[in-house]
């Protein structure tokens, strides 16, 4: 519980290593509703389904979308009283951040096609992760009715990986395909090896983790803050506003696109055998090559650290104690998030 609020303590001091709570959370601004269709008679179709009418599944889609999946194991915790109303406490997790982000137009080019329309902007497409290890030393200390908490947290960054398109906006003129692309990639982890063509763009089939560098790709630092109010006799309620903090990564790779227009015009692509093994294969072969240059990303500098804001966390509950029996209680807990995970900041 301490974990939602630092204004939490327990009755009696506690103790645990590696038999902590592993927690996972999701948050995500586009609803399980919003990509499946339950039909009268009890089955579920997808958005892709013809079933499914394009005005139907697009009025639930946003202008940004996003998905973002959190992961907190717990590896040591301890909490003591030091006095009368203080509770201490130490915590130590290893976390995992995990966001993406998909505009408005994917949505609309994955249910409609061309069919809808010749220009699509899927500027803002991208996917992030980044892992790191947490030391937290927790305060709390009792006012009459109102509990107040603070915990200061020190960072270590294990990993951070994230690919987005600045822009990526795609017409279709008949048959003829025009990508227009500006994107960047980025690796923050010692163990990371990836090598490079002759014109330095980055060789992703080639990416691989040493198994004998190991190390810190960043440092950090949060503090979260929180109160626990006794407003009546049987009714207490909390908030905590969690992970105020930045992280600053070591970029061992940093990438980004040539900024440009690329194309595929079947007209004037060259024939394929009809009797070769794989002619569909051989016909998305000749189209991504001819689209090479939206995957080739230019080294811009390794090792350029980054500063990055956590995604901030919201948490707001209320507890009731039924007056017949004190040890059985109901509550409400909203938990919110903030903070753009694709804004990050250069220097």
């Amino acid at each position: 519980a301490f974990r939602q609020t630092p204004a939490f303590q327990s009755e009696r001091g506690l103790a645990s290593i590696a038999l902590g709570q592993t927690g996972f959370g999701a948050w995500s601004n586009l609803g399980i509703s919003s990509l499946l269709y339950p039909d009268s008679n009890g089955k579920v179709y997808t958005f892709l389904n013809d079933r499914v009418s394009s005005a139907e599944f697009l009025k639930n889609i946003h202008q940004r979308n996003h998905i973002d999946a959190d992961v907190q194991v717990n590896i040591l915790t301890v909490g003591f009283w030091t006095q009368e109303h203080t509770f201490l406490t130490l915590d130590v997790n290893v976390r995992s951040l995990n966001a993406m982000s998909a505009p408005y137009d994917l949505f609309r080019f994955l249910k409609d096609g061309s069919s809808s329309s010749s220009f699509f902007d899927l500027s803002g497409l991208g996917y992030r992760s980044q892992s790191f290890a947490e030391a937290a030393f927790g305060w709390s200390r009792i006012f009459g009715d109102i509990t107040v908490g603070a915990r200061l947290k020190v960072l270590v960054g294990g990993l951070a990986a994230e690919a987005r398109m600045k822009k990526l906006q795609m017409t279709m003129n008949g048959e003829r395909w025009e990508v227009q692309t500006e994107g960047e990639v980025i690796g923050s982890s010692p163990s990371f090896r990836m090598d490079k063509d002759a014109n330095g763009n980055y060789d992703f089939e080639t990416l691989e983790f040493s198994d004998s560098e190991y190390g810190v790709a960043g440092y950090g630092g949060a503090v979260d803050l929180g109160f626990s109010w006794n407003v009546l006799p049987l009714l207490t309620v909390s908030g905590a506003l969690l992970d105020l903090g930045t992280i600053r990564w070591n970029h061992e790779i940093y990438g980004t696109t040539l900024e440009g227009t690329f194309a595929w015009d079947p007209s004037k692509k060259q024939p394929i055998d009809p009797s070769s093994d794989d002619p569909m294969g051989a016909e998305i072969d000749e189209a991504l090559n001819s689209l090479s240059g939206l995957f080739q990303f230019k080294d811009s500098g390794s090792g350029k650290p980054g500063f990055e804001a956590l995604p901030f966390r919201v948490n707001l509950g209320a507890e009731f104690r039924m007056p017949f029996y004190d040890r059985l209680s109901v509550g409400a807990l909203y938990s919110g998030r903030g903070g753009n995970t694709f804004a990050r900041p250069r220097g």
